[in-house]
């Protein structure tokens, strides 16, 4: 038998002809799994600690004006008063905070936070899944990392445009 031939008792696995995914190198997909958990961990302590700061300074928080422009959708009411101040955002702002606007005022605020937190995560994973398919849970957490700032004023007053930044 010569060494080209292969023989049929060795241990050694097969080798895949044809792989589908890149191997990135040793250890990078780790890493990449640590940098998941680390932006995870960045996200969810910037969300409590902003909830601890509202619980303390509620007079930070803008959704009073969304629950009022829910109210006054409800009632068929205008949205919009004379002025700069007050509801200031597209009518679709009033859909989407309805259902917050039916929850205690104590609860709404928080729950909006949540939100607003949970839908821009969720649109940062889709986008960055779309970018880099096989590495997206790293994207995405790369760019919330990044985003943490921007957001965080946002997430505090419960503006409506840290889903649209």
């Amino acid at each position: 038998m010569s060494d080209t031939d292969t023989d049929i008792d060795t241990l050694d696995p097969p080798v895949a002809a044809a792989r589908t995914t890149p191997r990135l190198g040793l250890g990078l997909g780790l890493w990449l799994w640590l940098w998941l958990w680390l932006w995870l961990w960045l996200w969810v302590t910037m969300t409590v600690a902003i909830s601890i700061i509202a619980v303390i300074q509620p007079h930070r928080c803008i959704s009073w004006i969304y629950r009022q422009a829910a109210e006054a959708w409800a009632t068929a009411s205008p949205l919009y008063a004379p002025g700069l101040h007050g509801f200031l955002y597209f009518p679709t702002g009033t859909l989407v905070y309805g259902p917050f606007a039916l929850l205690p005022q104590l609860l709404d605020s928080h729950a909006w936070r949540l939100f607003l937190s949970a839908s821009l995560v969720l649109a940062v994973r889709r986008y960055a899944h779309t970018l880099v398919p096989g590495a997206g849970a790293a994207v995405t957490g790369m760019i919330l990392a990044l985003t943490i700032p921007a957001a965080v004023i946002d997430l505090l007053r419960g503006q409506w445009a840290v889903a649209w930044r």
